[in-house]
């Protein structure tokens, strides 16, 4: 359910980022001499990487939090 939760926020935020990045790509490549078009796999492939990290960060996270002792963590509260 946490990565799930995660996954929407990130969903979210490539929703409203990639329009955005997209027309402010366009307009600063416009101003060049030599223009270039904007290739759709940039995107895709930032947003990869992106999951991509978000799950192995929440992951290491989820067993980090497994393995350690409650002991411990009742003991700082």
């Amino acid at each position: 359910m946490l990565s799930y939760a995660f996954m929407v926020l990130i969903s979210i935020s490539f929703l409203v980022a990639i329009p955005l990045s997209w027309w402010g790509a366009h307009q600063w490549l416009n101003n060049f001499a030599d223009r270039t078009p904007m290739s759709r796999w940039v995107f895709g492939m930032g947003a990869m990487i992106t999951f991509g990290t978000a799950i192995l960060t929440l992951g290491y996270q989820t067993m980090k939090a497994a393995k350690s002792n409650p002991v411990n963590s009742l003991r700082a509260e």
